[in-house]
């Protein structure tokens, strides 16, 4: 750093000073993001998240409706014909 005489350093301090002062009311109409959307968009710009995210999708709902999806319940197996070749 500088060696300045006293009265020029405390006058470069104030300069300073009214300097960050002034920078931070000019960055009051910024928009700032909250933790939760700097997750989300980061997350949304990750290709390999996005995927994955797809396909746990898929089974959740594949899941969720799979009476709808299968013809026949998980109890109505017959059991005796295990071995059987296919009809």
């Amino acid at each position: 750093m500088f060696n300045l005489p006293i009265d020029d350093e405390a006058e470069a301090l104030d300069d300073d000073l009214l300097f960050n002062e002034s920078i931070a009311l000019e960055g009051l109409d910024e928009k700032y993001y909250s933790q939760r959307q700097l997750a989300w968009r980061r997350f949304r710009r990750n290709k390999a998240a996005m995927i994955s995210a797809a396909v746990l999708l898929v089974l959740v709902l594949s899941a969720v409706f799979a009476p709808l999806l299968s013809p026949y319940g998980f109890a109505e197996q017959d059991l005796s014909r295990t071995f059987e070749p296919p009809s």
